[in-house]
């Protein structure tokens, strides 16, 4: 197994030259996405673009490297554009895990475009608890920072208890959880509380699949978190 590993754009781009990823190369795979990656200091995008066939365990793989990167606070992309390996990831959720792109062209197109949807935050106060009612049709990293900025506002006015009410989201961007854990450090430094409300199975999903459901409490409904 060959991969190869380049600087574009801010970006390592890790290319995978060979046609399968199985049993017999999926601990050469781990070993190397780990080397390559820099200790997951680096944002990446992954090519796959040559994998004509990836099995369960190379999949392990790629879930346990997105786990990493998630909790480093870096940015994960992978292209992929085979019949195959686009079926497998949908068949299993993947395309609602990571952010997928069929070449790098795409990939480098959409994270330099502005945002094509318009996100709205409503504060309001609930008790102890500042309640972000975020409305918008999917939550992604080029409306991440308006999250962010409401969230650090809120922090620096001396609110320490917060709830992001996602009821109205039903996509959440992958690099969108990076995000999510830098706020949570930011909070847990300053002894206060984050709650997250998430009702939609697709998002519920992204957050276990990443363990952060075992950093932040998560609720189905709005009046759960606030009890």
């Amino acid at each position: 197994m060959q991969l190869q590993a380049s600087e574009e754009n801010g970006y390592r781009i890790i290319q995978i030259d060979t046609p399968k990823i199985d049993d017999s190369n999926a601990n050469q795979f781990r070993r190397e996405l780990h080397r390559l990656s820099d200790n997951f200091q680096s944002k990446i995008i992954l090519d796959l673009s040559n994998v004509q066939v990836i099995t369960s365990s190379a999949l392990g793989v790629l879930i346990a490297f997105f786990k990493n990167m998630v909790h480093h606070q870096q940015e994960f992309n992978v292209i992929a554009a085979t019949r195959h390996v686009l079926d497998t990831f949908r068949l299993i959720g993947f395309d609602k895990v990571f952010s997928i792109f069929q070449s790098l062209d795409a990939c480098f197109t959409q994270k330099t475009a502005p945002p094509q949807q318009q996100i709205s935050i409503d504060v309001s106060a609930h008790g102890v608890y500042q309640v972000l009612k975020i409305d918008a049709s999917y939550l992604e990293y080029r409306n991440n920072n308006a999250v962010k900025a409401q969230l650090d506002e809120l922090m620096e006015k001396g609110y320490r208890h917060l709830v992001m009410d996602m009821t109205a989201i039903p996509i959440l961007d992958s690099d969108s959880l990076s995000g999510l854990i830098s706020l949570l450090k930011h909070i847990n430094s300053a002894q206060g509380s984050l709650r997250i409300v998430a009702p939609y199975p697709e998002v519920l999903s992204v957050l276990r699949i990443t363990s952060l459901d075992q950093l932040v409490p998560i609720f189905h409904t709005l009046d759960a978190a606030l009890s």
